[in-house]
């Protein structure tokens, strides 16, 4: 026995089964992640400032382009002038960082600033894993074999975006060279 079924009928059907759905089961509230902070050091005054402005015009464009989104996430974007100086660029570094704590800088235009602030950027609270490996003669390791070594320790190790230095020692009663043993 073959029940028929109206167009109205399924209609009306599915359009209450949707609406029990949705009484039901409610969406999940979804956490929406921090924004993403994205600061720019560039030259806006001074000799140097139609290249920076340019700069600043392409970064502002290719976010208008992506709806100030980048993976899923809003962007804050922060400029900074440096006014093409090195103390200047020191300064407002420490201004995006410290004040306006953003995740990236783009940036600096010039070589000379970047100078100005390598010793602020490269401040790190712990040093890089370090890895002696001891061998009975040093000599230069062949570099197949170091990058075997640190896939090895990154296996075993969470050290994902660290960098790993491994150095070589002479073991005790090794030789220096290859040549005889130390007495």
């Amino acid at each position: 026995m073959s029940r028929k079924i109206t167009r109205r009928k399924f209609m009306a059907t599915t359009a209450a089964g949707a609406a029990v759905a949705a009484v039901k089961f409610p969406t999940p509230a979804i956490a929406q992640a921090a924004p993403f902070k994205l600061g720019l050091l560039t030259v806006k005054t001074g000799p140097l400032a139609q290249g920076g402005i340019q700069m600043e015009q392409g970064v502002i464009t290719y976010l208008k382009e992506k709806n100030y989104t980048m993976a899923g996430r809003k962007v804050e974007f922060f400029s900074a002038d440096t006014g093409g100086s090195p103390a200047g660029t020191k300064t407002k570094v420490q201004e995006l960082v410290e004040r306006d704590k953003v995740d990236v800088i783009l940036g600096p235009l010039a070589a000379f600033e970047l100078l100005a602030i390598t010793d602020y950027i490269a401040q790190v609270k712990t040093n890089p894993p370090t890895f002696v490996m001891f061998s009975n003669k040093l000599s230069k390791l062949h570099f197949s074999f170091e990058r075997f070594v640190e896939n090895r320790i990154r296996q075993k190790f969470p050290f994902a975006g660290t960098p790993i230095i491994i150095r070589q020692r002479l073991r005790r009663g090794g030789t220096s060279r290859g040549g005889a043993r130390k007495q």
